[in-house]
C-alpha cells in the first residue's frame, strides 16, 4: 500500500492540452510546487529524476564528510549535479552507478535503502545504503538487509525550499 502511495506521488501530474509538457520543465515546476506544499518527499523524488532539478537546487559547492564523524569539518567542493549517486527505476531507489551499467549492457541494478530523516530548522538527512531486496507488492521491492557503507546526504533550507549542502561518505 505505501509502495503504490508512493509510486503515484512519483508520477508527473496529468497535463492539459494548453500546459507545458516539456519533462524538464514539469519536474522543474513539480518541485516548485513541493516546495511551496513542504513536500521533500516529491521533492526529493524530482530531484532523484531530474539533474536540471538537482542544477537548481544544489549550493555551488557541498562539503563532502565523515558519514561516521558528520560535526567534523569535511572539504568543500564544487557541486556536480552528475555525481549524485542515487537514481531511480521503476519507482525504485537503485544506486546511479548501476543504474548506468543496466543501461550499457544490462547488468542488474543495486537496490537502495533510503531513509529520510528531518533536521532541527527544517532541513533533511537522507541516508542510504545498498540492499538485498526480494520482489515486494506492484513494482515495488522489499528490503531483506542492508549492505555496503552507509553514506547520507543533507539538504538545508534556502530560499523557500531546500538545497543540498552535505554529503556525508
Amino acid at each position: 500500500m505505501m509502495m503504490t502511495v508512493a509510486l503515484m506521488l512519483a508520477m508527473p501530474p496529468a497535463l492539459s492540452s494548453g500546459q507545458e509538457t516539456d519533462p524538464r520543465t514539469v519536474n522543474l515546476n513539480d518541485a516548485a510546487t513541493a516546495c511551496i506544499q513542504k513536500d521533500f518527499d516529491v521533492f526529493f523524488e524530482k530531484y532523484v529524476w531530474s539533474a536540471d532539478v538537482r542544477r537548481r537546487y544544489t549550493a555551488p559547492a557541498i562539503l563532502e564528510g565523515a558519514y561516521a564523524a558528520p560535526t567534523r569539518p569535511g572539504v568543500r567542493r564544487p557541486a556536480d549535479v552528475q555525481r549524485f549517486e542515487i537514481a531511480m527505476i521503476d519507482y525504485t531507489y537503485v544506486d546511479a552507478a548501476s543504474a548506468d551499467r543496466n543501461e550499457r549492457d544490462g547488468t542488474p541494478v543495486r537496490h537502495l535503502w533510503i531513509e529520510k530523516t528531518p533536521l532541527a530548522g527544517g532541513g533533511w538527512r537522507v541516508q542510504y545504503q545498498g540492499a538485498i531486496t526480494r520482489p515486494g507488492e506492484g513494482d515495488g521491492v522489499e528490503l531483506i538487509r542492508k549492505i555496503g557503507t552507509p553514506r547520507a546526504y543533507v539538504f538545508v533550507p534556502a530560499a523557500g525550499c531546500w538545497r543540498l549542502e552535505r554529503w556525508l561518505k
